[in-house]
């Protein structure tokens, strides 16, 4: 630093040279200078991901233009600053489609907006532009008054079309698929799935109480109480049959070029029942990780299968006897 002292008729006759220790003071304003820089780098990549950002000061009803890109749909506020409010429902109804219009209408209502963002600082709302393009838009708190007052907010507009189309299509691919597992279950009376690897299992559907009783709030020791609920509710001529059909640790050899296993067995009170386990997951080398076990009445099936074999073998052991 220099210090200048100088004669009546303005010349320099005097100087000092002064040097500051501003080492704290320099470092400290380089880290503030680079957060700045890196909270600025990470609000320009958070702002890439939408195509109009305005901030709307909600106490006056105005509003700021902060991002709008003109290739990405319709330019929504325009340059006007001031009826925030009015110039926002207008660009909604001139940008979305009818189907979407009366939800996007109440969203943007800034009646209700206090309200709705009075326990949170942020809400969404999905609806479809006239050119069939699906955007999200987001409302994000960015001050309040002393009193916790709505002052301004972020109004955010983003395109989610073909993350939306995707989830549409799982959407509905789950629901088709709930739909057929729902009529499949509709055919068993007990469902349960077997983790092989931690011996431990979860149950789908279980209609019989006498299963439930043993069972209870347990969940582990899979191959064990699968061995005591079939030795309970299986009548004694097939009990040794059906404890070694369902012995877990067997079953990567049994199941080893199919996917499913069945045996016909009488429970205690002398009903038939038709057990099945099915492969619901491999690992990479095809081995068992899950399965399911299912139950099914055959009874009526069984003894009318029964009957019809009785009767075809009576039918030819009386034509041979002829």
């Amino acid at each position: 630093m220099w210090f200048t002292q100088r004669t009546d008729e303005g010349k320099v006759s005097h100087v000092l040279w002064m040097v500051e220790n501003i080492d704290v003071e320099k470092r400290s304003r380089d880290m503030m200078i680079e957060a700045i820089k890196n909270m600025n780098d990470q609000m320009t990549s958070i702002a890439n991901v939408y195509f109009s950002l305005h901030d709307i000061d909600f106490q006056n009803n105005k509003f700021t233009e902060i991002k709008t890109n003109m290739q990405s749909g319709n330019k929504m506020l325009g340059g006007q600053m001031d009826h925030a409010h009015e110039s926002l429902l207008k660009a909604m109804d001139d940008m979305v489609h009818d189907d979407s219009k009366d939800d996007i209408k109440k969203f943007v209502d800034f009646n209700t907006l206090s309200e709705r963002l009075k326990e949170k600082d942020t809400i969404t709302e999905e609806f479809l532009s006239n050119r069939d393009v699906w955007c999200r838009a987001r409302f994000v708190v960015s001050k309040r008054t002393k009193d916790g007052e709505l002052s301004h907010v972020l109004y955010l507009v983003e395109s989610i079309d073909e993350d939306k189309r995707k989830r549409d299509i799982l959407s509905e691919a789950a629901q088709k698929l709930g739909s057929q597992m729902l009529s499949i279950s509709n055919i068993y009376m007990t469902m349960y799935e077997f983790d092989i690897n931690t011996d431990t299992f979860s149950e789908i559907k279980a209609q019989s109480k006498m299963v439930t009783d043993i069972i209870g709030n347990n969940r582990n020791n899979a191959q064990e109480t699968l061995t005591k609920v079939m030795r309970s509710v299986t009548d004694e001529t097939s009990v040794d049959e059906v404890v070694r059909f369902t012995d877990l640790s067997t079953l990567d050899e049994r199941l080893k070029d199919t996917d499913t296993i069945s045996i016909e067995y009488m429970n205690r009170k002398k009903q038939w029942r038709r057990g099945r386990f099915l492969v619901s997951k491999r690992d990479e080398n095809r081995e068992i990780q899950n399965i399911l076990w299912l139950v099914e009445n055959i009874d009526e099936e069984k003894r009318e299968r029964d009957e019809l074999i009785d009767r075809s073998e009576r039918a030819i052991a009386a034509s041979e006897a002829k």
